[in-house]
């Protein structure tokens, strides 16, 4: 992950029904973020490990053959293939772990507490990867990081039960909303709102990561995100 520098930043809102924000450098672990979603909860970010580094070649490397290459002699192609690999990105971490009927409980008893005052601390690489215990939270947390990996800034968008992604522009208006966890892309262009009609002032929001470098067709200041047709693509 050679394009991502950590860089934790929140939002700061006190929201009804949502705890504040708490995501850090975990002191004496420069690749280690800690982010505590409640007061028993702690989810690490561990961008050493082994699960995590799995799963994020995996999930290149599906966008990467999901994805055709860009023609040097068609002047949109290298913008088609940015976003089509970025709907890709969407694609695969709503899918993978693929969500069953017993995800919900898979999910409960990865932070069920033994005691009253336990605090239950669990890695994302290994709740995406080998547990396959994802919610929303998680999925969207992932999904900002393979984006900056990728060259993508982005946000990941926390209101009362829910959690997606947004996208702003080179002028920071937001233009994208990419929901994996109900497989979603929300396009303002398209009038559609990355919000998902929700109030600003409803919304918390915080960084885990930005990229080192952009991807040129994304800072270019006249870039849209639009609609790019995807085939079908069969998970196992």
């Amino acid at each position: 992950m050679d394009n991502i520098i950590i860089s934790c930043q929140s939002s700061q809102q006190k929201i009804a029904g949502i705890n504040d924000v708490h995501v850090k450098i975990v002191d004496g672990q420069t690749q280690v973020v800690e982010y505590k979603p409640s007061k028993n909860k702690t989810l690490y970010i561990d961008f050493g490990s082994p699960e995590m580094k799995q799963y994020v070649g995996n999930a290149m490397g599906y966008a990467s053959q999901q994805t055709p290459p860009p023609d040097p002699a068609a002047p949109n192609s290298l913008s088609e293939w940015g976003q089509c690999y970025v709907y890709r990105l969407n694609e695969y971490v709503g899918r993978t772990p693929l969500p069953d009927p017993d995800m919900m409980q898979r999910w409960e008893q990865e932070w069920s507490k033994t005691k009253p005052d336990e605090v239950v601390i669990r890695e994302l690489g290994k709740l995406m990867h080998t547990t396959q215990a994802a919610q929303c939270r998680e999925r969207s947390i992932m999904l900002h990081i393979l984006l900056a990996q990728f060259g993508i800034p982005s946000r990941v968008i926390h209101v009362p039960g829910h959690a997606w992604v947004v996208c702003d522009d080179s002028k920071g208006v937001l233009v994208l909303g990419l929901d994996p966890a109900r497989r979603m892309i929300l396009r303002k262009a398209a009038n559609e709102d990355p919000l998902q009609n929700m109030n600003p002032a409803e919304c918390t929001w915080f960084i885990v990561v930005r990229p080192r470098l952009c991807q040129r067709f994304f800072s270019n200041p006249g870039f849209d995100w639009k609609a790019v047709p995807l085939p079908a693509v069969k998970f196992q």
